[in-house]
């Protein structure tokens, strides 16, 4: 059965942080504290969370006002014991999402949601040097179009369309970094069917 939260459980403060929580709880009943509540003029502000059992926090959620609506959500996702994880609402609702995926202190990918909470965006940097190279739009949370930077000059060189289920179904690619798109790749099912050299020859892929 599911443990049952105590609230006052040990001390009000707060491993690791300074000041003393208004409330404090253990959510998962070990006696240990897990929750920190704080207030501010009588209402919520903000929770801690302690989430993988160390003892200290590792999650801190902020509320707008009104105490009860969701503001942001501030997360060490991978325990080291810094903050890789920032998302942001809008009326209650996930509006947008920052994260340092490779621990190197740096946001290296940035996720922007629709009103009903869908991924319609999303932009990386898949090496780490700082400048976003992949650009991912989705339609109903689905994948629909891929823009890549591959040389990292600052300009995409290849873009992919994708159908509902998630397979590639063209690719255009500039080979030779000039700007101009010279391979156009079809695809069935996710399968190479056939590519077009820009130069007007045609190659018809092998099924």
């Amino acid at each position: 059965a599911a443990a049952t939260p105590r609230s006052g459980v040990g001390s009000r403060a707060v491993p690791g942080a300074a000041g003393a929580a208004d409330e404090v709880e253990d959510r998962d009943g070990d006696g240990r504290p897990d929750q920190w509540i704080f207030e501010r003029d009588g209402k919520r502000a903000r929770e801690l969370f302690d989430d993988n059992g160390d003892g200290v926090p590792d999650r801190t959620v902020f509320y707008e006002a009104d105490g009860k609506r969701v503001q942001r959500v501030e997360q060490d996702a991978d325990g080291d014991g810094a903050t890789d994880s920032w998302v942001m609402y809008q009326n209650g609702k996930m509006s947008q999402r920052r994260a340092d995926t490779n621990a190197d202190g740096q946001v290296d990918s940035w996720i922007f949601y629709d009103e009903s909470g869908r991924i319609a965006r999303q932009a990386l940097d898949t090496d780490g040097d700082g400048t976003r190279d992949r650009a991912e739009l989705f339609e109903n949370g689905k994948l629909a179009r891929r823009t890549e930077d591959l040389d990292g000059d600052g300009r995409p060189d290849r873009s992919s369309r994708f159908d509902a289920q998630g397979n590639a179904v063209e690719t255009e690619e500039d080979k030779d970094g000039d700007g101009q798109i010279d391979v156009r790749s079809f695809y069935e099912s996710g399968r190479l069917v056939k590519r077009e050299l820009l130069d007007g020859e045609t190659a018809e892929a092998t099924r």
